[in-house]
């Protein structure tokens, strides 16, 4: 166990505030892309770290190195101008608030969306909570503004608080201009305090496709580690002499106790130990970086 800490590495910090550093060099689009992918995959408690690279990046960065950032992200533009406005809030690092709030960047990009007075009325109505769901949320929101459902008759006219519409687009339009044309909206809205709302339909099948890539992404890291691993052990115990028992060989030509070779499961963390330690560390940012692949 001394062993393994001794080969952990300290973290490489995921973020720079943004106002803190106001000399601080900025990063390359690729250290960007690799520390938001990073934060994606480690965990959703991360979403905070990724928020603060997506503002700080979008502070930065000129427009053509967004682009080669969004390109390498393993989402799309939409998401990142979601990130990057919550990245923005810094109400939602206040100490009373920021422990109530879920994990979830769907529901702080609504929060985020909030005034000031709508936010602290609804963490003193006990409405921001960790388990919080979008729908009670959205809920609570149209009850306080008064924003009754959408009807058929005259007074749909007289709705108050903005307009209500629907956007519908063509079933045979291509993804990557689907993209761009939201990518787009999203700007337009926020730059004139609208929000976009989501069927509850598109929200979920959007998590079903990230957990579908996720688990390509692991999948993949989970095979090629043990791939190594099994190679290296075989061509170690490969070609024993006679005269030399079987045991004394493998303890002499493979001394490892089987928890620290073993993978198992896409724990980063692990694998890495396991490739160090039976000297094939090296080899980890290559099909890490294959894997990343699996998520576009």
């Amino acid at each position: 166990m001394s062993q393994k800490r001794k080969l952990r590495q300290a973290p490489t910090p995921l973020f720079v505030h943004l106002g803190l550093c106001p000399g601080a060099q900025p990063l390359l689009v690729s250290e960007y892309a690799e520390r938001i992918t990073g934060a994606w995959q480690n965990s959703v408690d991360s979403v905070f770290e990724m928020s603060r690279l997506c503002a700080e990046a979008d502070q930065r960065l000129n427009d053509d190195d967004k682009k080669d950032l969004i390109a390498r992200l393993p989402f799309d533009r939409t998401r990142f101008v979601k990130l990057t406005k919550i990245g923005r809030d810094q109400r939602l690092q206040d100490r009373q608030i920021r422990p109530l709030l879920p994990d979830h960047h769907t529901i702080l990009y609504e929060l985020a969306g909030l005034t000031d007075d709508e936010l602290k009325a609804a963490v003193a109505a006990k409405v921001v909570n960790p388990e919080m769901k979008r729908a009670a949320l959205t809920a609570w929101v149209k009850d306080r503004r008064g924003e009754g459902r959408p009807t058929r008759d005259k007074d749909a006219a007289a709705l108050p608080k903005g307009i209500h519409s629907a956007i519908r687009l063509p079933p045979n339009m291509p993804d990557d201009a689907v993209e761009r044309f939201e990518g787009e909206l999203l700007t337009l809205c926020e730059a004139h305090g609208v929000d976009i709302v989501y069927p509850r339909t598109r929200i979920l099948a959007e998590q079903r496709e990230h957990n579908r890539r996720s688990r390509r992404y692991n999948d993949h890291l989970v095979r090629e580690a043990r791939k190594i691993v099994r190679e290296m052990k075989r061509r170690q115990l490969k070609g024993r002499p006679r005269g030399i028992s079987s045991d004394l060989w493998r303890r002499d030509r493979w001394p490892y106790a089987p928890e620290e070779t073993r993978i198992d499961g896409p724990d980063e963390e692990q694998i890495r130990y396991a490739l160090e330690i039976i000297g094939r560390g090296d080899e980890f940012d290559r099909f890490r970086q294959e894997a990343m692949r699996e998520l576009f």
